[in-house]
C-alpha cells in the first residue's frame, strides 16, 4: 500500500511540474505587460528560457526588437548572470554590423518576474532561416559575408576589453536582404578573455567549437575558427557537426572538391586545432578572401608565420 502511495504522489508530481512548465512557455508566448512604454508587435524569436519581440517605442515609434529571459524558466541562476553580461557587454559597444543597445530592464518583483534588454531592431534573415528555406549562395556571396565577418571580428576582439562572441553560427547571422549587410547578432554566450578562469563556463554550438573553447577557455582565435566552420558550412550546405572528425580536425576537404586549393587551404588554416598555428591574423584574412572574390586564388598567406597567442590577444 505504502508503495502504491508513493507512486501516485511521484505521479502527482510530476503532473505539477509539467502543469508548471505548460503555463510558463504559455505565458511566454504572451507579449510582456511589464514594459508599457513599448507598444509589442509580434514574436520574432523563441528559446527555451525567453523570447524576441518585435516592438515600437511609443514616445519616437521607434521600432526595437525586445528580449525577454524568463527567470521561472532558467535551469540554473547562471542563465540569469550570462543575460546580465550580454547587457552590460553591449552596452559598452559601438560596432557597425552591432544592432545598437538602447537599455537593460529588470523586473524581478512582478508576479512572473522577467529580464529584458532592448535593442535597435534590424530587418533581415538569419543565414540559418536561408539554408534550411533550400537556399545556397554563390562563392562570392560567401567571400563577402566572410570578409564583413572579418571586421566585425576584428573590433570586437580588439574592443578594451576584448570582446569574444563564443557562438558565432548561421543563427546568429543575421543579413539585410535590402543591402546584403551582415549583423552579428545574440551575445548570450559573450566572453572576456582577460576574466578567464578554469571554472569558465563552457558555451557555444557544436561543430563551431574549437578544442580550446569544448575546455571552456575560449580566446579571440576561437571566433576564428567559427567563422570557418560557417564558411564550410555555407559552401557544402552541410553542417560541420554532421561532418567527421579526427584528432580535433575537421574533414571537410571531400566535401570540397571542386573549391580552389587556396580556399581549401585557408579554411584548413582557420580550423587548426592548436590556437598557436591557428590562421588568424585580420589582414592576412581580409586579404586572401577579397583575392577569392576577385576570382585570385593564388595560394599565398595561407601558410603563414602563425602569430604567437600572447601577441596576438595583446594586439
Amino acid at each position: 500500500m505504502a508503495k502504491k502511495s508513493l507512486s501516485l504522489s511521484k505521479k502527482k508530481a510530476a503532473a505539477a511540474v509539467q502543469q508548471q512548465a505548460q503555463q510558463a512557455k504559455k505565458r511566454a508566448s504572451q507579449p510582456p505587460t511589464s514594459l508599457p512604454e513599448y507598444e509589442f508587435i509580434r514574436e520574432i524569436g523563441h528559446g527555451s528560457q525567453g523570447d524576441v519581440w518585435l516592438a515600437e517605442r511609443r514616445t519616437d515609434k521607434q521600432k526595437v526588437a525586445v528580449k525577454r529571459l524568463n527567470i521561472e524558466s532558467v535551469k540554473n541562476w547562471k542563465e540569469y548572470e550570462l543575460f546580465k553580461r550580454e547587457a552590460s557587454v553591449l552596452a559598452t559597444l559601438d560596432i557597425d554590423g552591432v544592432a545598437k543597445f538602447y537599455e537593460a530592464v529588470d523586473r524581478l518583483n512582478n508576479h512572473h518576474p522577467c529580464s529584458y534588454i532592448v535593442q535597435e531592431y534590424i530587418e533581415g534573415v538569419t543565414l540559418a532561416d536561408m539554408i534550411q528555406s533550400g537556399q545556397r549562395f554563390s562563392v562570392n556571396r560567401i567571400y563577402d559575408i566572410i570578409l564583413q565577418l572579418i571586421d566585425i571580428l576584428q573590433k570586437l576582439h580588439t574592443h578594451e576589453p576584448p570582446v569574444i562572441h563564443r557562438d558565432l553560427k548561421p543563427s546568429n547571422i543575421l543579413l539585410k536582404q535590402t543591402n546584403g549587410k551582415v549583423y552579428l547578432i545574440d551575445f548570450g554566450a559573450v566572453a572576456n578573455p582577460q576574466v578567464q578562469s578554469g571554472g569558465s563556463t563552457v558555451a557555444g554550438t557544436y561543430g563551431y567549437m574549437p578544442p580550446e573553447q569544448l575546455m571552456g577557455k575560449p580566446v579571440p582565435q576561437s571566433d576564428i575558427y567559427a567563422l570557418a566552420a560557417v564558411a564550410v558550412h555555407l559552401i557544402t550546405g552541410i553542417s560541420p557537426a554532421e561532418m567527421p572528425n579526427k584528432d580535433f580536425h575537421l574533414i571537410f576537404e571531400p566535401q570540397m572538391q571542386n573549391m580552389p586549393v587556396a580556399v581549401v587551404n585557408t579554411l584548413r588554416s582557420m580550423l587548426e586545432p592548436k590556437t598557436e598555428l591557428r590562421l588568424c591574423n585580420y589582414d592576412t584574412l581580409r586579404a586572401l578572401f577579397t583575392n577569392f572574390k576577385n576570382d585570385n586564388y593564388t595560394d599565398t598567406g595561407s601558410r603563414q608565420e602563425p602569430m604567437p597567442i600572447a601577441e596576438y590577444n595583446q594586439k
